[in-house]
């Protein structure tokens, strides 16, 4: 195919150059490579440019990395995507459509008694809470589905390669998915039968996961991806990366892998790092940049596991060394105690498995791969969303949908109950859902002159409060204004700051729907955000998970909802929680 170059590309040895506005003849990999960078670094001049299926040879690959340009004239980060197990896990499966929420399900026993294999299995969020329907497998690596109202099972999907599937039924929008990992897959045919519950959610937050914590720093100028699957193997990963780029190249990719894979010795450690080398190598046509990490501290592995750890590391650092385009990040030193001789990991960092991190910990590791992307890449503005002070508009359709999205003045309700006291901003209400947890009202500015609604909380000494179930909750109910039906989408955006925080055991964003029929969700409630003060302070500022409206759906709720346990406090800061047309 040809291509006519938007901008000048120069090699990173500055020995060969793509000028702009000249016409190459490329492969149809390296045109895509070219066509679908973001910002665009060519146009497709003959319009046979494919979009699927093409792969690299051997040589484009390397012109692919070495037409990487980084110095003075950075670009924009526009789309990153991460890849890796259960540390970069968000709480969305990519296979599920766009705008539709999924249900969570109970009763998968059976397809895993060998060992994980599915995991995380949901329920297009079209259908009906409490829905039933019978997952199978045939033994030789597929899986089907067959919803209980159905005459029978959808087809079969072969899930060999593990990854992210849809599981189809027969009926349409009743369908299931799934997360594969790829080695664990039984060897005899199995069914178990699944049950729906709660409510349709589209959820995403930092309760553990380094990605989630970088997408809150980020902002919403940049679209990042989490394709992390809880206990995937490098073997796995290698087998499905593509999944990740299935829809074209992003700019920057962040890899981290390794963690779940035993490496009992120097010998595996090689193996399974030459695996990996081999995935990184044919990952460098689909990004401009891609950010390769060490493996974590682990306390809970062997001697000979945690050596075999540091050599597939140290490979990887070389491998990175060698290769321009590729940039070894590693967050090992922050996560370790600075005082202890022995990798002592760091006090409050880690969950009680010493694997998995707590908030704590995922924000000290983002700071190193965010860093790394501050260095490479210029940082777009995060959205204003609607500004939050002009209503929303039919005609234009611009605008808040809410009232007061920045929380503004006072007429609100709830103060002098429920252990609230100050002023709640107009539109908006503040309860206490139960137990003895104060919550005090305040605004303050910011350096930029703009002023945040404080909600500052402290726990009582009552054995009663630590539970889950003692929090407070801001909410605000908007009608949807004309213009805004079923086939439309809306989303919300959250823009505030965890400014202290000590056993905040509670902490979750929600957009919801009339009916309680769909929801997206911000932040999670399994793990504590604890040693946040002064300088460990986290700026969050994201767009959920846009949502279709639905049929019969009226209105939506914004609701924050924070909550301490026995002796906690915390100090939130919110500058804005805005509802808008996605």
């Amino acid at each position: 195919m040809r291509v006519t170059m938007i901008e000048n590309v120069r090699s990173e040895d500055g020995l060969s150059v793509l000028a702009k506005g000249a016409v190459y003849t490329v492969s149809d990999s390296f045109g895509r490579y070219l066509c679908d960078a973001q910002p665009p670094r060519a146009a497709d001049t003959d319009g046979v440019l494919r979009r699927t299926g093409d792969e690299l040879s051997i040589a484009e690959v390397a012109a692919a990395r070495s037409l990487v340009s980084w110095g003075a004239n950075r670009r924009i980060l526009r789309t990153l995507a991460v890849i890796g197990d259960s540390l970069s896990a968000a709480g969305v499966n990519p296979a599920l459509p766009a705008g539709v929420g999924a249900f969570d399900c109970t009763g998968l026993s059976n397809l895993n008694s060998g060992g994980t294999w599915i995991v995380n299995p949901s329920f297009d969020g079209r259908g009906a809470s409490g829905a039933a329907g019978t997952l199978s497998t045939d033994g030789a690596g597929r899986l089907q589905w067959q919803w209980t109202s159905d005459a029978g099972p959808g087809a079969w999907v072969d899930v060999s390669a593990g990854g992210f599937f849809e599981i189809p039924s027969l009926t349409p929008q009743r369908n299931m998915y799934v997360s594969v990992i790829r080695d664990y897959q039984r060897g005899t045919a199995a069914s178990d039968a699944l049950t729906t519950t709660g409510i349709a959610k589209r959820a995403f937050g930092p309760s553990h996961a380094y990605s989630e914590m970088l997408r809150d720093s980020l902002g919403t100028g940049v679209s990042v991806n989490s394709y992390g699957i809880s206990g995937d193997l490098v073997g796995n990963f290698a087998a499905r990366w593509r999944q990740v780029v299935a829809s074209g190249p992003v700019d920057a990719l962040v890899v981290l892998i390794g963690t779940n894979s035993t490496l009992l010795s120097v010998a595996v450690a090689q193996t399974a790092a030459a695996a990996t080398i081999a995935a990184l190598r044919e990952m460098s046509a689909y990004a401009s940049r891609i950010y390769v990490g060490g493996l974590f501290p682990r306390t809970d592995a062997a001697a000979a596991t945690r050596n075999g750890q540091t050599t597939y590391s140290d490979l990887l650092r070389a491998f990175c060394a060698a290769n321009p385009q590729y940039r070894y990040w590693d967050a090992w030193q922050v996560l370790v105690s600075g005082s202890a001789t022995d990798g002592t990991l760091k006090t409050g960092a880690y969950h009680t498995d010493n694997l998995h991190l707590m908030p704590y910990g995922a924000w000290l590791a983002k700071n190193i791969i965010l860093a790394a992307l501050s260095d490479d890449w210029s940082l777009p503005m995060s959205s204003d969303g609607g500004r939050g002070y002009v209503a929303w508009d039919n005609v234009s359709r611009t605008g808040s949908v809410n009232l007061n999205p920045r929380l503004k003045g006072s007429g609100g309700t709830g103060s002098g109950s429920g252990g609230v006291t100050g002023t709640v901003p107009a539109n908006w209400a503040i309860t206490r859902s139960a137990g003895t947890q104060t919550c005090a009202l305040s605004t303050a500015t910011n350096a930029d002159d703009q002023d945040s609604f404080v909600l500052t909380f402290a726990a009582s000494t009552s054995a009663a409060n630590n539970n889950t179930s003692d929090y407070h909750e801001l909410t605000q109910t908007t009608t949807l204004p004309a213009g805004l039906a079923a086939g439309n989408y809306v989303t919300a955006e959250l823009d505030m700051e965890i400014q202290q925080a000590d056993l905040l055991q509670r902490l979750e964003a929600v957009l919801l729907s009339s009916g309680n029929t769909q929801s997206a969700y911000w932040g999670l409630s399994s793990r504590t955000f604890s040693n946040f003060s002064g300088a460990v302070a986290h700026r969050v500022r994201v767009r959920f998970e846009r949502l279709l409206i639905v049929s019969g759906v009226t209105s939506f709720t914004l609701r924050l909802r924070m909550g301490t346990a026995l002796g906690g406090s915390a100090v939130l800061a919110i500058r804005r929680f805005e509802l808008l047309e996605a």
